[in-house]
């Protein structure tokens, strides 16, 4: 605890234990981590913190609300039909019988390439 007072942190202890020998591990809420050697008396704060904008966009991949699980799958059916539809807007030989179907296997083949060998 007289490190805790010492990083003015007592007040977000939760729990501690010992993951090996001579180590202790001390969790803080929020997030953060104080790693402390016994023996030597050495030790590190690990200090977790909100980034602005990609904690927001994370979290709504949660599906926070049942509203933005309507929203998020009516936009999702709304880019495939733009996607397929796309595909056949240009006739000719830049339209999908032509390079466009060519482009269109590549995108298809490349990231099922990476899948397969990764």
């Amino acid at each position: 605890m007289k490190l805790l007072d010492e990083v003015n942190n007592r007040k977000n202890y939760k729990k501690y234990y010992f993951p090996a020998d001579g180590f202790l591990k001390v969790f803080l809420k929020g997030g953060s981590t104080v790693y402390v050697n016994t023996t030597t008396g050495d030790g590190e704060i690990e200090i977790l913190k909100k980034r602005a904008v990609f904690y927001q966009v994370n979290f709504l991949h949660y599906n926070p609300q049942v509203w933005w699980m309507w929203f998020s799958d009516i936009f999702a059916g709304a880019l495939i039909f733009l996607a397929i539809t796309s595909l056949f807007m240009v006739r000719g030989k830049k339209g999908i019988w032509g390079m466009g179907g060519v482009y269109t296997a590549l995108g298809i083949i490349v990231p099922l390439l990476f899948l397969y060998f990764m």
